[in-house]
């Protein structure tokens, strides 16, 4: 957490007079205060814009599911594009060595060019593979969304202070920031897995609010991760339970 003006990061401290905890920003010429109980109620209720009523838990597995793989099906042209680029790397590649054979260029160009080749096949496989790895795991990230988000707020409040930060980070990549003078706590990214499970679950009728992301809690550059980018989070960084 850090203030929003300032950009200087909050550290907890004990007021030994009043017996209560508080965060205070770091750096020098900011005097950022704030109750610790204060703050970690904003925050919870951050979290519970990403939690759901219990009976919708199978309805939403199902809308998630649909939603990503339709969006992960939109994306199969990129796959089909890049084994297309792979199948004329790899033609240019026996080109060139059938003209370094027949001495038509240097060794320099050649092992300039093979490397150019080779490295754009490897990145271009290695998005392929990003891709149906992804594909493979979804099923499996959804269900770990799933359990995390129906649960959120109680996971953070029996989380150690290491797991408070991986959980903060995994919900919000960008972090949280205070704006003390409305008093709100701000974000200016959030996982898209846990994104559309706010969206999906509004749609099923569990919030009162027509878009749960767009309210005092979020900034107005609020938004979201690529899903390739948020799932790799996601899967990378597991909460314990």
């Amino acid at each position: 957490m850090k203030d929003e003006v300032s950009g200087s990061a909050f550290r907890g401290y004990h007021n030994k007079k009043k017996k209560l905890y508080y965060y205070k920003s770091r750096d020098k010429g900011t005097k950022i205060s704030i109750s610790a109980r204060s703050l970690n109620c904003q925050f919870e209720k951050a979290l519970a814009l990403f939690e759901y009523r219990k009976e919708h838990k199978e309805k939403l597995r199902e809308l998630l599911t649909d939603k990503l793989m339709q969006y992960f099906s939109s994306q199969k042209v990129d796959e089909t594009i890049n084994k297309k680029r792979i199948s004329e790397l790899e033609g240019q590649l026996e080109l060139l060595e059938e003209r370094f054979v027949l001495n038509q260029i240097s060794k320099e160009q050649f092992e300039k060019f093979f490397k150019k080749y080779s490295d754009e096949i490897t990145g271009l496989n290695h998005e392929i593979h990003l891709h149906n790895e992804m594909i493979s795991n979804l099923e499996n990230a959804i269900e770990k969304g799933i359990a995390i988000a129906g649960n959120l707020r109680q996971l953070w409040l029996a989380a150690s202070y290491h797991d408070k930060q991986r959980l903060q980070y995994l919900v919000f990549p960008a972090g949280m920031s205070y704006d003390k003078k409305n008093d709100q706590v701000l974000t200016k990214r959030v996982n898209s897995l846990f994104n559309e499970i706010a969206v999906q679950s509004t749609l099923l009728g569990d919030k009162e609010k027509d878009n749960p992301l767009q309210g005092c809690l979020f900034d107005s550059n609020v938004g979201t991760t690529r899903r390739h980018d948020s799932l790799k989070l996601f899967m990378d960084k597991p909460s314990r339970r």
